[in-house]
């Protein structure tokens, strides 16, 4: 990446690298003029009460700051993501016996533009497939000495058992 600014006459080593710096921080900050490029391997996967969506930077990355998901249509956002490090949200959509499929769209943002949406399809898991018993420790597991022994105002250990 080159500096915004060149190397003057008597310039010292520190200065130009200062300016590399500020060069580079600034893009990373706000990206630059070029459209980001398409996300990779976007994947919507079907959860309780809505979609899990998950996806992969684009291979030219440097640019990116972050991350727009619509849902429904490519005017309906859902969520802006401002890192470029995350990348899966949890998407809250209608559930019931035969929820509807809902339309994902996620695209590359930098400070400047936002690239193209990729388009994946997913609906929630159906409420008849979602048992209705929560799930719980087994009773082994709870009944069981655990190993641990109680402290004392001290600090020291009394041989009590852990219940």
């Amino acid at each position: 990446m080159k500096s915004t600014i060149g190397p003057a006459l008597g310039a010292h080593a520190h200065d130009m690298l200062r300016n590399r710096v500020r060069a580079v921080t600034q893009v990373r900050a706000h990206g630059n003029q070029r459209t980001p490029a398409l996300v990779r391997s976007v994947q919507a996967q079907p959860a309780e009460g809505g979609v899990q969506v998950s996806w992969h930077l684009p291979t030219r990355y440097q640019d990116v700051t972050g991350f727009r998901v619509y849902v429904g249509s490519e005017k309906n956002l859902a969520i802006d993501v401002k890192d470029r490090g995350t990348r899966q949200m949890f998407i809250p959509t209608q559930s019931g016996s035969a929820p509807p499929t809902a339309n994902i769209f996620v695209s590359a943002i930098n400070g400047y533009r936002e690239g193209h949406a990729v388009q994946v399809q997913s609906a929630p898991i159906p409420n008849a497939q979602i048992p209705n018993v929560k799930p719980g420790p087994p009773t082994d597991f709870v009944d069981q000495f655990s190993g641990g022994l109680d402290k004392t105002q001290n600090g020291q250990p009394t041989g009590k058992r852990t219940a």
